[in-house]
């Protein structure tokens, strides 16, 4: 055995030593002045067999057939489709419809939309303010008892107030500023407030409040107060909300204000002048009874009717103008304006004046009424002084004592009249003459009894 691999290993030794002496020998051969023989056997061998049978015999056979229909076909059509189409039409595509149209929308659209929207949005909804009606006292109607709510509005800005009675028996009510809003030590009875502006927004509690409307009762017979400034926020101005306040001046309602509660400003006799806004389209009843001393009102366009007794008693008004829009003229809506107003023009669109509508108007002198009112309540036109009326084609009913004692010296009936009720001319110690339907009357028993015959009357009438 140990015979045997010395034998192996010696053989192996060397087989080792011929070939690097063979390996020497060439390389020493090559390096020398005739170097053809060295590079014709080792170099040449190997590299020529090899490459030279697959690219001679490939591409000479295979490459005249398929390099002349596939390398002509397949280099001229993909080459030239393929390195053409993409170059050409994704890259021109995509760049220009890409960077045109979406750069171009984009911040054409949306930050031109969003940047416009938001900041214009928000900036009007801020303040976010809890919206809150004014209230200052509380009437109680049954026993006239005034009484001031430590939680209301105004004692959330700051103000107190306090009511009893005065010599007459009557309720009277003060308002007063803490010492934290005017500066001043409160005493009973003096510091009252006599001009009043009422913030549009005011905060309390760390809440911000935006003030709406004005609450039923909030300042009646706050006698002291001479002016109050509204603001543009309010909507609405409650029942009785300025009642009985008898020192103030001026009566300025807001744009944006759409009613006025009944007797929101009752008994106001200082009030000399009145503004109503066009956004008005509700007036409760007696909203401006006994404001003597208003000498004109202008009407809003949107009003539909003048409620019972709205003006009663100013006394000092001397004009009206109705819009166009009224078709209701309340009973004793102009009750006892007594001094100024001369002349009334009921306008198209009116159809009903109620009962005592103008009754004790003494100083009026001239009506005309128009043909869309179908019917004139009682007493409507009673002892008014009146000596021209003008009745129009469409006027259907006449109550009993519409004209009574008046000074008419004349008078037209439209023939469209069907029921005239009792004493509806009667004591019209002037009048002479009373045409109805083509006719002539200057006797008031024959045209009575002709009124009756036509079942338009069963009453006297003149």
């Amino acid at each position: 055995m140990h015979t045997k691999k010395s034998a192996r290993k010696f053989a192996f030794i060397f087989t080792l030593a011929v070939s690097l002496i063979l390996f020497l020998g060439v390389n020493l051969t090559g390096c020398g002045t005739s170097g053809t023989v060295a590079p014709a056997v080792l170099p040449t061998v190997e590299p020529t067999v090899e490459p030279t049978d697959e690219p001679t015999v490939e591409p000479t056979e295979e490459p005249t057939d398929e390099p002349t229909v596939e390398p002509t076909e397949e280099p001229t059509d993909e080459p030239t489709a393929e390195p053409t189409d993409e170059p050409t039409e994704e890259p021109t595509a995509e760049p220009t419809d890409e960077p045109t149209s979406e750069p171009t929308d984009e911040p054409t659209t949306e930050p031109t939309a969003d940047p416009t929207d938001e900041p214009t949005a928000d900036p009007t909804e801020e303040p976010s303010a809890v919206e809150v009606s004014l209230s200052a006292f509380e009437y109680d109607q049954l026993t006239g008892e005034v009484t001031f709510n430590s939680d209301s509005t105004l004692a959330k800005m700051g103000y107190t107030g306090t009511a009893e009675k005065d010599e007459d028996e009557k309720w009277v009510a003060h308002i007063y500023q803490s010492a934290a809003v005017s500066g001043k030590t409160v005493r009973d009875g003096e510091e009252a407030v006599t001009d009043l502006e009422i913030p549009e927004n005011f905060e309390y509690d760390g809440t911000a409040y935006r003030i709406t409307s004005i609450d039923d009762d909030a300042f009646c017979f706050c006698k002291d107060l001479k002016t109050v400034a509204m603001p543009a926020s309010l909507t609405a101005i409650g029942d009785r909300s300025f009642y009985h306040c008898m020192a103030l001046t001026a009566i300025d309602i807001p744009e944006g204000v759409t009613s006025v509660g009944q007797e929101a400003f009752e008994d106001c006799i200082a009030a000399k002048s009145l503004t109503l806004p066009s956004t008005l389209t509700s007036i409760g009843q007696a909203a401006f009874k006994a404001c003597y001393l208003i000498p004109a009102v202008t009407l809003p366009e949107g009003l539909t009717a003048i409620e019972p007794s709205t003006f009663e008693t100013c006394i000092m008004l001397e004009e009206v103008t109705f819009p166009s829009t009224v078709a209701i003229i309340g009973e004793r809506a102009f009750f006892g304006c007594n001094q100024k107003l001369a002349a009334v023009d009921i306008p198209n669109g009116v159809e009903t004046i109620g009962a005592e509508a103008f009754q004790m108007c003494s100083k009026l002198q001239m009506v005309s009424i128009a043909g869309t009112v179908t019917e004139i309540g009682e007493n409507a036109f009673m002892s008014t002084g009146l000596k021209m009326l003008v009745l129009s084609e469409g006027i259907e009913t006449i109550g009993e004592m519409a004209f009574y004692n008046n000074d008419l010296t004349a008078v037209a009936i439209p023939s469209s009249v069907t029921s005239i009720g009792k004493n509806a001319l009667a004591m019209n110690f002037d009048l002479a003459t009373v045409t109805w339907k083509g006719n002539e009357y200057t006797d008031n028993a024959e045209f009575n009894q002709a009124l009756k015959d036509a079942g338009i009357a069963t009453d006297d009438v003149w």
